[in-house]
């Protein structure tokens, strides 16, 4: 469960709350979770997922490994609701299925206007076999980002991240267009292209 552990890293380093009561529903969850009381814990990180707590939203699909659990996500996910939908989907994956796990992140990450998208979107790339030169790619979009973000109070620092974004941005879009090319009958690439070019946006 490498990808799970992958995963649940990148979200403890920005927990996301979106209210004072989703992190106090979170907390108590944790303490639930500590003194063994999973049914508590998962009701109180689930309630919590509903009010757009990323790592609440990882939490509960830990949880709800259960027929009955899976059933009641499954059929909430059914009727539109997306933090169902994003918790059946983790519970798929500590459940192994990684397949259906990623697919439901990327019909996540596809929806507009999802509050917790972009958990769903990280997840699905990182679910995803990258090849090497996707993960070139990657790296180049990574190392463009950076020196946008730059910022020159000098003369030579100026030039310095002009040539940074030349050069790095410039070869991301290199590649960005050689690898739509080369993936077009693969969707989980085509997928990971569409989230470098939105990210460009």
């Amino acid at each position: 469960m490498r990808v799970f552990s992958l995963v649940l890293v990148l979200l403890f380093a920005g927990h996301s709350f979106a209210s004072e009561r989703s992190m106090d529903l979170y907390k108590q969850g944790q303490a639930a979770l500590k003194k063994g009381n999973k049914v508590r814990a998962r009701a109180l990180f689930v309630e919590s997922c509903r009010l757009d707590a990323d790592g609440a939203c990882v939490e509960a699909g830990k949880l709800s490994l259960s027929k009955e659990d899976m059933s009641d996500l499954e059929a909430a996910c059914a009727h539109g609701e997306n933090a169902s939908c994003l918790m059946l989907s983790f519970a798929k994956l500590k459940k192994g299925d990684k397949a259906t796990a990623k697919n439901g992140m990327i019909e996540l990450c596809n929806r507009a206007m999802y509050a917790n998208s972009e958990l769903a979107c990280t997840t699905a790339v990182g679910l995803i076999k990258l090849p090497g030169d996707i993960k070139e790619l990657l790296g180049e979009a990574e190392e463009c980002e950076h020196w946008l973000g730059e910022e020159g109070k000098t003369e030579a620092r100026r030039k310095q991240i002009e040539k940074g974004v030349e050069d790095s941005c410039g070869k991301q879009e290199d590649l960005l267009a050689k690898m739509k090319i080369k993936y077009k009958g693969d969707p989980d690439i085509q997928f990971v292209l569409a989230r470098i070019e939105d990210d460009e946006r």
